[in-house]
């Protein structure tokens, strides 16, 4: 299996219930080159701007980045965002409440400079009583209170330009878990409230094909017997122990017949987890892409593929979509909707605006509405079946086309509120007031807080 520039392409990639007013097309209908509707959007001289959604507020920040999603801290709904060198913490209007380290007047960069050095932070996770966990591409994680002051900064073998995921429930009172996977396949379980490495695979131990800005999930043990962490690499899937470290399965992709992940994984409400693999590579593209289905008990408990395109892509992104749907985000071809009752892709959006490419994780709402960001720097929005609603162009200095707006995966609040992150930019969209669909995955993370856990979710659906 061909493995060069598979450092580049990780470093490229990071992105049930039903509705009563989205409804899928017919089947019969499906045909296009893509193997679903193909949503083409007219050249944007010639669209009639809809009023469907309103920009209510913008920022423009002062440094920016690669691909880092936000993240929703508190039920004051601040928004935080890693961007370049600085963590901010946006409240109403897109007002900057802190940053950090800039408001941080006890931090000293390690090595005592007391100057930043050119680091990167990367996605926000919150951890322990909500504390903001968050990588850098200098081997640290590092996390910070609700005054912007650091809490610790943990070294570790590689960049880290993923999240972490954080074991237990929001709600508990049990210890929680920082787990991390770096961008040289280096794999740490670690406690929050004291910083020491419950376990960790490092030296030799490391995987031989990490995917950069991955997230590990967390497999809780009401689905999977005992507490798991699933880390997805280019050439397999591996389920620890969560307390040992020790290896409960692994699923390997069928590496003699040229398939390696492309996508990031999700989980879905019984623990199944899903994730995109394309099939024969030329340069940055597949010939065929396939979405795998693994259950909480692994190869052992059956594998299902399901051919996902057959048109040269490379999926980049995965979420959960309303009426058993998943959304996969592409490089070229825009937003799949793919179908899991028919193992159908049941259309396929391509706007044809200049360099769309790249679409991060999008989100659905509860009224169907799907929104996501995609480079070089665009926002849009289209309905449940793909139809074009909304779009917007994100400026760059002196209108550059050149220049990259790495997207990330949106929020949405309860009241329909639409948060973008795009290289330096924010901005908060209003197209309708119905908030995100009840989903066990509906964006990166699972959750507004990008904790890779859908132990809330399943918390939540318990009866009393």
């Amino acid at each position: 299996m061909r493995r060069v520039g598979l450092m580049l392409l990780g470093a490229l990639v990071a992105v049930a219930c039903s509705s009563e007013t989205a409804q899928l097309p017919p089947i019969q209908d499906i045909d296009s080159e893509f193997g679903g509707f193909k949503k083409e959007v007219a050249d944007p001289q010639e669209i009639v701007e809809q009023e469907l959604c309103t920009t209510v507020w913008s920022k423009t920040l002062q440094t920016g980045g690669s691909i880092s999603h936000p993240a929703v801290w508190g039920k004051s709904d601040q928004i935080l965002v890693a961007s370049g060198q600085k963590l901010y913490a946006l409240e109403d209007a897109g007002k900057i409440a802190w940053t950090w380290p800039d408001d941080d007047a006890d931090w000293d960069w390690p090595g005592g400079t007391g100057v930043a050095p050119p680091w990167e932070l990367y996605t926000p996770a919150l951890g322990r009583e909500f504390y903001p966990i968050f990588g850098t591409n200098a081997g640290y994680v590092i996390s910070v209170d609700k005054n912007a002051r650091a809490r610790f900064a943990i070294k570790v073998e590689g960049n880290v330009s993923g999240a972490r995921a954080i074991s237990g429930t929001s709600d508990s009172k049990d210890e929680k878990r920082i787990l991390l996977v770096t961008d040289l396949g280096a794999i740490y379980v670690v406690k929050d409230e004291n910083q020491s490495i419950v376990w960790s695979w490092t030296g030799d131990q490391k995987l031989q094909y990490p995917r950069e800005g991955s997230q590990p999930l967390v497999g809780p043990a009401a689905l999977y017997a005992v507490e798991s962490m699933l880390v997805l690499a280019y050439d397999r899937l591996l389920c620890f122990e969560l307390a040992t470290g020790k290896v409960r399965w692994e699923f390997v992709i069928d590496v003699e017949e040229n398939k390696e992940a492309t996508s990031n994984a999700i989980m879905d409400i019984e623990g199944n987890v899903y994730f995109v693999a394309g099939e024969d590579r030329t340069a940055s593209e597949y010939a065929r892409s396939y979405v795998f289905k693994v259950p909480p008990g692994g190869p052992d408990a059956g594998v299902e593929t399901y051919l996902l395109t057959e048109a040269q892509t490379r999926v980049v992104s995965l979420s959960q979509g309303q009426q058993k749907t998943l959304l996969a985000g592409t490089n070229n071809a825009g937003l799949f909707s793919f179908d899991l009752p028919t193992k159908t892709t049941y259309w396929n959006y391509v706007a044809s605006e200049q360099n769309f490419e790249m679409v991060a994780q999008p989100i659905q709402g509860a009224d169907g509405l799907v929104y996501f960001g995609a480079a070089r720097h665009w926002l849009h929005v289209v309905n449940s079946t793909g139809d074009y609603q909304w779009h917007d162009r994100l400026d760059t200095p002196d209108d550059d086309l050149g220049a990259i707006l790495w997207p990330s995966s949106p929020i949405l609040l309860a009241n329909g509120l639409a948060i973008f992150h795009n290289g330096n930019r924010v901005h908060a969209v209003h197209c309708t007031d119905a908030g995100p669909a009840d989903l066990a995955w509906p964006r990166f993370g699972a959750n507004n807080h990008n904790t890779g856990n859908i132990s809330d979710k399943l918390t939540e659906a318990t009866p009393e």
